[in-house]
């Protein structure tokens, strides 16, 4: 039988009250407090390694900082992730080098059914994965939904929502957000 924790990272549906993903959502609580918590760059950035599925070189991220696994999110060098930012990571999330993620971002990568009566069901959660390439610019208080694909070069205007692919090397905002021109 399939866990619930390779039911959540291959989209299908999977129980959120498993205890291996209760025990996995506690430790990383406990490890994001702490790393709220501290002001040494050395002791932040072993913590962070203890967090996350992938921490980079040169990585920065301010607090606060909150997750919800911590292990399924891959940050790539030289990416800075600026403060009050949440990454829902029920399924994984990757960041490419290069990238700058503005202030209260949220990344979302779970979902639920539409119809009431199925999204009452145990079981009833799935997520899909988020991948963000390089040298990509997320202004503040951007929406990234679940699925969402963010070309490299790209950059995302603040206060947008973003509900479904944004291609490579072009200027994107709005609510939804879409593709206002090329970067040249």
């Amino acid at each position: 039988m399939t866990s619930e924790h390779c039911k959540l990272l291959n989209g299908e549906y999977y129980d959120y009250k498993d205890k291996e993903l209760l025990k996995l959502h506690k430790c990383a609580q406990k490890i994001t407090y702490k790393y709220n918590k501290t002001f040494d760059n050395t002791k932040k950035y072993r913590l962070l390694s203890k967090l996350l599925g992938k921490v980079g070189q040169n990585v920065n991220i301010e607090t606060p900082f909150k997750v919800y696994y911590g292990k399924h999110i891959y940050v790539s060098d030289n990416t800075y992730i600026n403060s009050c930012c949440q990454f829902y990571d029920d399924n994984e999330i990757f960041i490419g080098k290069n990238c700058w993620i503005g202030p209260d971002v949220k990344i979302y990568t779970s979902l639920h059914p539409l119809n009431p009566v199925e999204r009452l069901q145990k079981n009833a959660n799935y997520a899909k994965k988020v991948f963000i390439g390089d040298n990509v610019w997320i202004c503040g208080s951007v929406v990234i939904l679940p699925g969402v694909k963010i070309g490299d070069n790209s950059t995302i205007g603040a206060g947008s929502v973003v509900t479904k692919d944004i291609p490579e090397n072009v200027k994107a905002f709005g609510n939804p957000c879409r593709v206002i021109s090329n970067i040249v």
